[in-house]
């Protein structure tokens, strides 16, 4: 039985593919989002008159500031309780695969949402 001994260029070559990976995946999510943000601003504008266009950039915000600070309490407290005893024995999709399944809901109303305007 032999036993592989890692030398120091191989931790070096994998911490740098590690890192090199988290840069890309990271640039391409803020990327992303700020396209979002930008096409959304766009919808705004164009959704609505030119009177009410502060209202409707107020409401926006309002609503997009409301989630942001209920979602990861929210998510939080859904993540923790889906990995509490009591619902380990009612199984699939209430154990740790509840905030997959949510989100993926969410996803699929989006999607529907999306295609049906």
């Amino acid at each position: 039985m032999s036993v592989y001994i890692m030398s120091v260029n191989d931790l070096l070559y994998r911490a740098t593919v590690l890192w090199l990976i988290i840069i890309v995946t990271r640039l391409m999510f803020v990327i992303g989002a700020r396209i979002c943000f930008a096409a959304q601003c766009v919808f705004i504008s164009n959704s609505v008159t030119h009177e009410k266009l502060g209202r409707a950039n107020g409401l926006a915000v309002l609503m997009s500031d409301i989630f942001r600070a209920i979602s990861p309490a929210l998510t939080g407290t859904i993540y923790a309780a889906s990995l509490s005893e009591w619902t380990m024995f009612i199984g699939f999709p209430v154990d740790y695969n509840l905030m997959f399944v949510i989100f993926g809901g969410i996803l699929l109303i989006m999607v529907l949402l999306t295609a049906c305007l």
